[in-house]
Parts: structure tokens; sequence; C-alpha cells
């Protein structure tokens, strides 16, 4: 996404999870900002809603990006986007419905075979997505 759109990519999420954000950003091909646990919620919401796009997991970021109004990529697995996900032109949700015992309808759905639920989104149809939300968000 930031070679295709020129965009600046930060990585939030919790100070527990900085050593992922660390990983993550180490495999990039292009820099990012890491600023896992150190934003307020309050912080977050204005960050999300002054971004040109977010993409995230079915999470807490993804639930706040949707209250302010944020266009947003939601990737849901093993949670159902049918119960958990807005659906509008300005934000979207990625899932593939994957043939594993996992309970989607709850609250704290688990993947019991190492995620392959979510994993099986590829990087193209993120892509995709992103460009329709923003086009959305242009008015095109």
């Amino acid at each position: 996404l930031a070679e295709r759109h020129g965009a600046t990519v930060l990585v939030a999420g919790a100070r527990l999870e900085r050593d992922l954000g660390v990983s993550v950003i180490r495999d990039m091909r292009n820099k990012a900002g890491n600023i896992m646990g150190e934003t307020s919620l309050s912080v977050l919401a204005a960050l999300l809603k002054r971004s040109a796009i977010t993409v995230c997991n079915d999470s807490g970021a993804y639930h706040v990006a949707v209250a302010v109004g944020a266009p947003v990529v939601g990737l849901f697995g093993p949670g159902s986007p049918s119960k958990w996900a807005v659906r509008n032109r300005r934000q979207m949700a990625l899932w593939h419905e994957y043939q594993c015992p996992c309970f989607p309808w709850h609250p704290r759905a688990r993947c019991e075979r190492d995620n392959a639920c979510i994993r099986t989104i590829t990087v193209e149809e993120v892509c995709q997505a992103v460009d329709q939300v923003l086009d959305a968000r242009a008015g095109a």
C-alpha cells in the first residue's frame, strides 16, 4: 500500500504486542512507524479519523475506526463479519469461510487451525478493497 498509494504506514496496537509490531515492520518492504502501546484510546480514535485508510483485523481498532466514521478495511477470521462488521462504501470487511471448527459467531472466537480462516485473505484482495474504499472516499 505504501508503494501503491504513497502511504505512510503506522503500526498500532497494545504495548504487549510491541514485539509483534517490530517483527511486522522488519518484514515490510517500506518503512513504517511503530506506535504500539504509545497511544491512548482517544488519540487512536483521532489518528484513525484523520487517516486516509485503516487496514486491521477484527479488533478494537476496527470498531473504533467504524465508530469515528473512518475509512477502514477489516480482516475477519475466525469472527464472522455477518455479526460484527459494518458494511458501507467507507467500511469494508474481508472474510473467507474456511472449513474449520471455529465458532465465528462467538465474541471470543478462536481459530483451531493456526488462523487459516484469516490467512486465506490475499494481499491482492486487501489492495483491491483499499482501492474501493479510497475511491468511495474520493467520490469516484
